[in-house]
């Protein structure tokens, strides 16, 4: 059998638990407007997916086959449907819908669809299983496929073993990782420093008060103007950190306005450390369960330098697989209940014959209670701030009043960050006395 990477053996297991689900389902399309040689980027994605070997892994994987076993069988299913022309609603709308559907991995992990939707207008929809792509491969994938395409149009050479490298190289270092003296001072860090952990919920005083179990995920998002980002880029530096560590800290503040205790945080690493390692599609990225800890009368500042000195201190130790964390914590489950990421990347891609928007699609399912991301997709425009919640864990209601009073935060800190924490108050006075009014009316 493929030797699965310890990351992708970790899904491979709890996908066994959600056989049933579309929890790793990771997919997006690229809505391409301008003349266009559907052969050509059949082809181009043809090549593209043939490199691949990640997809050989997880393949292998769910079918029990051995490389020896010298089987042969179709790693991905294409079909196109140019011929068939259908309005832009009408594909946006299935697209959303089977981003949601669980892959029978015993037939396949990757879905392309190609559709069109007017003349010199289409949409193509690829949809992949985690064990074989994150976030990065996806958008790798698309800009190789795209870069193919423009080899074959001009009769180039496309070069694929400079554009992309094998993912068995990463394997074989996982591998030798796991062996290594690194491996076992990367263990030790994370047991010191997670073995007084208890675990807590994010944000439990605003949840509903019967919660349901289930993997059924929602998302909401508010703008983040281009203005008060670089405001908070600029402020950030003044003290070495950047613009990420200034959102986590302005979310442990907003958490701390509604409990006392600070939730363990996930916070995803990329994990490519090399230049090959960029140029290779494939499962890298790595959760790290990160707790800070400080007082009630620290300000801002205060908080802001503590999430850069813990975050640099946990980078150094990032390579250490979450599953490995919780086997020797002998946890059982997931040990954060909330995540925090950080996604910048031009996502836009344009050739000399059309242009494409690339956009990403949620799965609608995910294993946390809150995933916060803040998400820069064009380098001079506004952000975005989104957050999947657990349906079964909170109303729509609340994570608006938690994504408004998350913007307050983000507002308030960069003009006022000498403000101690047990100072800060939030709540103008139409809002304390709607908080009052909700409160007195739920009380027997």
């Amino acid at each position: 059998m493929h030797r699965l990477t310890t990351v992708q053996n970790s899904i491979f297991l709890t996908q066994n638990i959600y056989y049933k689900s579309a929890l790793f389902n990771v997919g997006g399309y690229a809505h391409l407007k301008g003349v266009l040689n559907v052969g050509l980027l059949t082809k181009a994605i043809k090549l593209v997916l043939d490199r691949a070997d990640v997809i050989e892994f997880g393949y292998y994987a769910f079918n029990d086959i051995r490389i020896e076993d010298n089987v042969h069988f179709k790693f991905y299913d294409i079909v196109d449907f140019f011929d068939l022309l259908k309005s832009e609603d009408s594909i946006v709308d299935w697209i959303k819908n089977d981003i949601t559907k669980p892959f029978n991995v015993k037939e396949n992990i990757v879905k392309v669809r190609l559709f069109k939707s007017a003349k010199d207008e289409y949409f193509w929809y690829t949809k992949v299983h985690h064990i074989i792509f994150d976030g990065f491969s996806m958008s790798l994938f698309f800009k190789t496929v795209i870069q193919i395409y423009e080899c074959l149009q001009k009769e180039i050479d496309t070069n694929l073993d400079t554009k992309l490298f094998p993912y068995r190289e990463f394997a074989d270092e996982n591998y030798d990782y796991v062996k290594s003296e690194d491996f076992l001072s990367d263990r030790y860090f994370w047991s010191k420093k997670l073995s007084t952990i208890s675990y807590s919920k994010a944000f439990s005083s605003s949840r509903k008060l019967q919660e349901n179990i289930t993997l059924i995920s929602k998302q909401q998002r508010i703008t983040i103007p281009r203005g008060l980002f670089d405001d908070i880029a600029s402020f950030s530096g003044e003290y070495n950190s950047t613009a990420f560590h200034y959102f986590l800290s302005s979310l442990l503040v907003l958490n701390r306005f509604y409990d006392d205790v600070l939730p363990l945080i996930g916070i995803p690493v990329y994990n490519r450390k090399s230049g090959k390692h960029k140029k290779t599609l494939g499962l890298f990225v790595n959760m790290l369960p990160v707790s800070f800890d400080f007082e009630d009368d620290v300000n801002f500042i205060d908080i802001l330098l503590c999430v850069k000195n813990v975050l640099k201190d946990c980078y150094k130790h990032q390579r250490f697989p979450l599953i490995d964390i919780l086997e020797e914590l002998d946890i059982r489950g997931n040990i954060y209940d909330i995540s925090f990421s950080y996604q910048k990347n031009n996502y836009n891609i344009s050739t000399d014959d059309f242009h494409a928007d690339i956009t990403y699609l949620p799965n609608e399912q995910q294993q946390e209670s809150l995933s916060f991301q803040l998400l820069e997709f064009d380098k001079g425009g506004d952000l975005a701030l989104s957050v999947d919640y657990l349906e079964g864990s909170f109303s729509s209601d609340e994570i608006n009043r938690l994504l408004f009073y998350y913007n307050k935060i983000l507002n308030f800190a960069v003009s006022s960050p000498d403000t101690g924490l047990n100072k800060l108050d939030l709540l103008g006075s139409a809002e304390r006395l709607q908080l009052l009014e909700e409160f007195n009316s739920t009380t027997v």
